[in-house]
């Protein structure tokens, strides 16, 4: 299935689950772009429970949280407002109440916690903490 997928459309994302570690590279050159392992994010969650019972309790909360606080991302596009300034200058927090927690940049890399001279450029993706209208508000303000 991922082979025709790919074949129909090159700019698909395919995500996949994946039951054994050893298979993981094989679905990568197969052509899917993230493998998902059920039973390792289980043991995660598990050492997680035991380790940081307080971050995980958060996690579990906020996903099913009825007023919709979530973890998102916002691209930042050439024509972007915000191309081009520092997270100060944005203004985002003040604008929307969203939170930015992590910046995807263009290769990939994160950049967490970014303090304010940190510059925003077309190609990041903003990783926000927000409810629902602090994330819309953001989406308005960065086209």
């Amino acid at each position: 299935m991922v082979l025709t997928a790919r074949n129909l459309n090159k700019k698909i994302r395919i995500v996949s689950k994946c039951i054994e570690d050893e298979s993981e590279r094989k679905f990568e050159n197969a052509g899917v772009d993230k493998t998902v392992s059920p039973t390792r994010i289980g043991g995660l969650r598990m050492a997680s429970e035991m380790v940081r019972p307080a971050a995980a309790s958060f996690l579990d909360i906020m996903l099913r949280d009825k007023k919709g606080v979530r973890f998102d991302e916002v691209e930042i596009t050439e024509t972007s407002k915000l191309n081009g300034k520092t997270v100060s200058e944005t203004g985002i927090l003040e604008q929307t109440g969203a939170i930015i927690v992590s910046i995807r940049r263009k290769s990939g890399e994160f950049e967490y916690n970014p303090r304010g001279a940190t510059n925003v450029v077309a190609g990041d993706s903003l990783i926000v903490l927000g409810d629902i209208e602090e994330i819309v508000k953001l989406r308005e303000i960065a086209q």
